[in-house]
C-alpha cells in the first residue's frame, strides 16, 4: 500500500469507508496498527475507531452508546470493555433514561471484572455497590433483600456476602415478628448462611431458636 509510491490510505469505497475503517470493523489490530503508524495521522486513527465502534454495536444489538447498553444486557466481555474505552474513547459515565450508567449496570449483572476495571478509569464504585444491592433487592423482593432472603429459603451464601460486605446491609434487622435473617436461616435450614451470619457477630443461638 505505502511502498509503491503511492498512499492508498486515504482512499474510499463507495459507502465512504477507508481501510483503516475495515481494519477496525473487523478487530484486524495487526493491520490496523500497522497502518495507523504508517499513515500517522489523525483521520486514520478515528477511521480505525468508528470501525471498532460500529463493529462491537452490531454485536451487542443496541446501537449506541454500546459500552451502556452491553453492560445493560450483561453481555458484554471485558476485552470489548478495554476497547471502547481505550481505542474508541467512549464516555463511560454516559446514562440512560432511568439516570443509570454502565457501571450501574456492571453492579447489577454481578459484572466484576467489568466494575473493576470501570472504577480504575474514574468511574465511582459506590454506583456499582448500588446497582449490586438492586439487583439483590429485585431477586429477593426489595428492601430488606437478606431478611427476606433468608425468610422465603431462598437467600445463598455468596448473595449473603455481597449484602453484607458490599452493601453493607444490617444483618440484625428484623421483621414485624421481631425476627432476624439468622433466625430465618436456622428456620430454613440454610447452614451456610447462618454459619457465615456468625462469623460476622450474629448469634448461633438465634439460629437454633429457628430451627
Amino acid at each position: 500500500v505505502c511502498n509503491n509510491g503511492i498512499n492508498h490510505l486515504g482512499m474510499k469505497d463507495d459507502d465512504g469507508k477507508s481501510a483503516l475503517y475495515y481494519a477496525g470493523y473487523t478487530n484486524n489490530d495487526v493491520v490496523g496498527n500497522y497502518l495507523i503508524m504508517s499513515s500517522n495521522n489523525n483521520v486514520a486513527r478515528e477511521d480505525y475507531k468508528e470501525g471498532k465502534r460500529v463493529f462491537l454495536e452490531e454485536k451487542y444489538g443496541g446501537g449506541k452508546p454500546v459500552l451502556l447498553k452491553g453492560c445493560k444486557s450483561g453481555a458484554i466481555g471485558f476485552s470489548d470493555v478495554e476497547t471502547l474505552v481505550e481505542i474508541c474513547q467512549v464516555n463511560i459515565f454516559e446514562k440512560d433514561e432511568k439516570g443509570n450508567s454502565a457501571m450501574y449496570y456492571a453492579g447489577y449483572n454481578n459484572m466484576e471484572d467489568v466494575g473493576s476495571y470501570l472504577w480504575s478509569k474514574g468511574e465511582d464504585n459506590n454506583i456499582f455497590t448500588l446497582g449490586k444491592r438492586v439487583m439483590l433487592e429485585d431477586k429477593y423482593g426489595g428492601t430488606s433483600a437478606l431478611l427476606k432472603g433468608c425468610k422465603s429459603g431462598r437467600m445463598t451464601v455468596e448473595d449473603a456476602k455481597a449484602l453484607v460486605e458490599i452493601c453493607q446491609v444490617n444483618i440484625s434487622e428484623a421483621d414485624e415478628k421481631g425476627y432476624s435473617a439468622m433466625y430465618y436461616s436456622g428456620y430454613n435450614n440454610i447452614e451456610d448462611v447462618g454459619t457465615y451470619l456468625s462469623s460476622k457477630g450474629e448469634d448461633n443461638n438465634i439460629f437454633a431458636i429457628g430451627k
